[in-house]
């Protein structure tokens, strides 16, 4: 699965290149880091690094705790198999995962590569039986040994942690990028999680005596949303499904991380619109049927949508469409088909397209499709399920269809909803988004979705919800494996009901670099027909577009890629004197973007993949490279550098310095060496909810000596960090301090 077990000396026997100790434990050693791996429980489980020790600093990364520990709530794999493939590489391989009591028949491969001063770790899961993943499937990893963490990815930094056992989960995605620093300058490991399509992380800072801990969720849980009832929204791997894991760590300075971008096509940032619902007239509006051609059209709602598109040429819009609704106003008027009297699937309304839309409305409907109007390419049909209310399955709120668990019956609803499309003369295959009514879905609602070939959900809202103490502005990935198939989900980050949600929410995940799902009912987004809300959401649409770097997506095209990407599977991310290489293997379609951060202080020159350049774009310290189609097998790409002006980085053995006074009173002081002379970097003070108090620069380093001292007036005793930052603001180096009164 990650590789032949060739020529190897597994434990239990005598003699062979790697050290191999009697108490079923594995010691790869390379001269510069040293890892001690168990085959069986050993403080921590089978699999699991017992030992991270950097030479060059004597830090033992593990320090007590798990690393690189696989489990799913009280499953831990069981005791397994512990090959030896030389003295920097050996192979784990268990049957499965245990409490004692339950079993889950995932079997687990983890291959551990010594790399230089940090480690390559690959993991291949396959389901044996059919695995209901009930908590989170994760590999963990114990930060004891560090301060501060903070997470980037190829536009950004994303945020930074302070390590305070505040008790605070952060969950984090479209990140690639993890960086754990200590306060005293001593060592900072990079976490580099190449397939952002496949790393969910998940950062608990836990106070005493938890300890902090990084998680690489394989298969994450949820708890069903709001008023939906059931099991927690979990994967069911089906007999035989397969799945791999890379990570690469790194303990050198100057360690130039290579991974892909979470947007296609070179893009730094993303948005998408999910719009609810057609028909966009309900009653007791007389014009239920009505609609527009043309942004100069009589029915306002789809001529002022019109006339956003025409003013953005390169918006693209997901209208979901409500085949069949009964709501309070026509629920005197509904019937059940004959012998599904039983069957809520199976009731219909005089709302329902395929029977009292107009012939005109369905044919409007078709030319959306089939792009026979000159805005029609900016626009695609998704499905927003029905919303058959009075039923007693829809359990506290009449406005919710799919928060029981019912799967025979949701199964069943979604087969005749996509029956109901065809009725209207849509062609199915091209209904790909969704979003359930409501924002929420149980697992039976899930399952049901998965098996129909959508390729993206609306997975709720989520900015009222708390993270890191403060609100959930962010994005929050999902993707759930059933046996019917997989779904890839996005939350909604700004809801556009007049008056909106405040715009800054989607800015902020957008300055984020993540992808931002936008949705409304546009007939209330629009205030009802007022020009000046109108203009205010043009106005805002332009602000996104002004943003480096952005793109506009269908919904069901980001899902698309997501599925692209997750097909990519890594293998190594290394480098040899000028060259930077990255193995992975798997096929997509063209448009995947390989990104890399690379001090200014070098020049990128040439890219090659499978021995072909091609193009690429330098900003500031991040290379990005668009991919062609890729092909199914391997593939390798290599960027070459050279160091320009003479200017060269750190040596190796010269980690980059940087200490603050620590305590500290009034001010902090900042020494810093061995960092690139002449760059230009900014300062960023951070309290430990990760609020930024203070910031500087940029600043030129030979105008400051080795130090400079960054004032802290009014500012309350606690503990703080500080972030030095490139141009590009890609993180330099870190520490803390306490501020006393």
């Amino acid at each position: 699965m990650l590789l032949a077990l060739l020529t190897a000396v597994s434990y239990g026997s005598t003699a062979g290149a790697a050290g191999i100790i009697d108490n079923g434990q594995v010691v790869l050693d390379n001269g510069e880091v040293e890892v001690r791996i168990t085959s069986t429980w050993h403080g921590a489980p089978a699999g699991s690094v017992t030992m991270f020790t950097d030479r060059s600093t004597g830090i033992n990364l593990v320090g007590g705790g798990w690393f690189c520990a696989i489990h799913s709530g009280d499953l831990i794999p069981m005791d397994g198999t512990l090959t030896a493939l030389s003295d920097t590489e050996a192979v784990f391989t268990s049957p499965g995962l245990s409490s004692g009591s339950r079993l889950l028949p995932v079997s687990i491969q983890v291959s551990y590569r010594l790399a230089g001063r940090g480690m390559e770790v690959q993991v291949g899961l396959k389901a044996a039986g059919q695995a209901s993943i009930g908590s989170p499937l994760e590999m963990q990893m114990d930060l004891s040994a560090f301060n501060t963490v903070s997470f980037s990815n190829q536009s950004a930094l994303d945020r930074v942690v302070g390590l305070t056992g505040a008790r605070w989960l952060y969950r984090i995605s479209g990140d690639q990028v993890v960086r754990a620093a200590r306060s005293d300058g001593l060592l900072e490991a990079c976490f580099v999680f190449p397939n952002p399509a496949l790393a969910i992380l998940a950062l608990e800072d836990a106070a005493p005596p938890g300890r902090p801990r990084l998680s690489f969720r394989f298969f994450d849980t949820e708890p069903p949303r709001e008023t939906a009832v059931g099991p927690y929204l979990h994967s069911v791997l089906p007999v035989g499904y397969e799945s791999e894991y890379y990570m690469r760590i790194a303990l050198e300075p100057g360690f130039i991380p290579v991974y892909l971008s979470a947007h296609p096509s070179g893009l730094e940032r993303s948005a998408s619109w999910i719009l609810d619902d057609l028909p966009f007239r309900h009653p007791p509006d007389t014009t239920l049927w009505a609609f527009s051609e043309s942004s100069t059209g009589g029915e306002w709602v789809s001529a002022r949508l019109i006339s956003l598109l025409e003013s953005h040429p390169e918006m693209k819009m997901n209208w979901i469409v409500l085949p069949d609704a009964i709501l309070a106003p026509n629920c005197d008027s509904m019937w059940a088909e004959p012998g599904y009297e039983d069957s809520w699937s199976h009731w219909h309304s005089v709302w329902r397209l395929a029977d009292f839309a107009t012939p005109d409305y369905r044919r409007w409907l078709r030319n959306i499709q089939d792009d026979a109007y000159p805005w029609a390419g900016q626009v695609t049909l998704g499905s927003h399920g029905y919303h058959h209310t009075p039923s007693p399955d829809s359990a506290w709120d009449p406005f919710h269809e799919f928060i029981t668990y019912e799967p025979a019956e949701h199964l069943e609803r979604f087969r005749v909803m996509m029956a109901d499309f065809a009725a209207t003369g849509l062609d199915t295959t091209l209904i790909r988004a969704f979003r359930f009514p409501g924002h929420r879905t149980s697992q039976s609602g899930l399952a049901a979705l998965a098996a129909h070939d959508f390729d993206l959900y609306c997975n709720g809202i989520r900015w009222y919800e708390q993270m890191g103490g403060e609100p959930f502005l962010d994005q929050y990935l999902s993707h759930y494996v059933e046996p019917g198939g997989e779904i890839w989900g996005t939350n909604t980050v700004w809801w556009g009901d007049y008056p909106p949600a405040p715009y800054s929410y989607a800015e902020t995940v957008l300055a984020r670099g993540k992808h931002a799902l936008l949705g409304s009912h546009p007939d209330r987004m629009l205030g009802w027909g007022n020009p000046a809300v109108y203009a205010a959401i043009d106005s805002i649409c332009t602000v996104f577009e002004e943003m480096p770097h952005f793109g506009w997506l269908f919904p069901e095209e980001y899902g698309r890629f997501l599925q692209d990407a997750s097909r990519l599977r890594f293998s190594s991310i290394s480098r040899a004197g000028d060259s930077i290489t990255a193995d992975f293997s798997g096929g997509a379609a063209a448009g995947q973007t390989m990104a890399a951060d690379i001090p200014g202080a070098f020049e990128v020159i040439d890219v090659t993949l499978d021995g072909a350049s091609l193009p690429f774009d330098r900003r500031s310290s991040r290379l990005f490279v668009v991919l062609p189609a890729l092909s199914p097998g391997r593939h390798t790409l290599v960027i070459r550098i050279r160091g320009t002006g003479g200017v060269e980085g750190p040596e190796p053995g010269e980690p980059p310095c940087i200490r603050v006074e620590n305590p500290c009173r009034g001010s902090i002081r900042l020494q810093f060496a061995n960092l690139f002379p002449g760059n230009d970097l900014s300062i960023e003070v951070v309290d430990c909810a990760g609020r930024v108090v203070s910031r500087e620069g940029p600043l030129d380093l030979s105008e400051h000596g080795e130090g400079i001292t960054i004032g802290m007036p009014g500012m309350p005793p606690g503990v703080y960090f500080v972030v030095l930052h490139s141009a590009d603001g890609g993180i330099v180096g870190s520490a803390g301090t306490v501020l006393l009164d």
